[in-house]
């Protein structure tokens, strides 16, 4: 199967878990249609049997409210707000923190940023065309890199300077 680029016009139309889906097939991923609860949707990242949980979390509710739901097979959640209009991805680290709890990372965005003009939108697309079937490791390699938001930082930083 070849990859395809996601789109903000993709990200833009998410309007359902089926839509969320959709997109990320383009990736590779895969549905795993008897596998979730209610108001969730699996897909396999591995052919070693790990998956990511995509949630539509009710009215009220936020990405937190979901951490207990990222396990051995599914680390990572995407968790859209009830409206479909912002989203979160959420990836349980294997470390503790000083309390014994499992730590977690976290990424946001809104389908606003994928109408914007501003450069939010292509960083969120790069994080999200660099996730590959098979490859688990570039959920952290890429989501969760921070790289290019120091950089912008430093170079905001310069130019207001000069």
């Amino acid at each position: 199967m070849s990859l395809q680029q996601i789109t903000s016009d993709d990200i833009a139309t998410w309007d359902s878990l089926d839509d969320v889906a959709d997109t990320l097939e383009k990736r590779g991923l895969q549905p795993e249609p008897t596998l979730g609860e209610d108001h969730e949707l699996v897909l396999r990242l591995t052919d070693d049997d790990e998956f990511m949980v995509l949630i539509n979390a009710p009215p009220g509710e936020t990405a937190d409210s979901f951490k207990s739901r990222t396990n051995v097979n599914t680390h990572t959640g995407l968790v859209a707000t009830d409206n479909f209009e912002e989203f979160t991805f959420i990836t349980r680290i294997r470390s503790w923190d000083a309390h014994g709890r499992t730590k977690h990372q976290q990424v946001s965005f809104t389908k606003e940023q994928m109408t914007s003009e501003t450069g939010e939108k292509n960083t969120i697309l790069q994080k999200l065309n660099a996730i590959e079937f098979n490859k688990p490791e570039s959920i952290f390699d890429s989501l969760y890199d921070t790289k290019q938001v120091v950089k912008a930082f430093y170079d905001t930083l310069l130019h207001a300077r000069n």
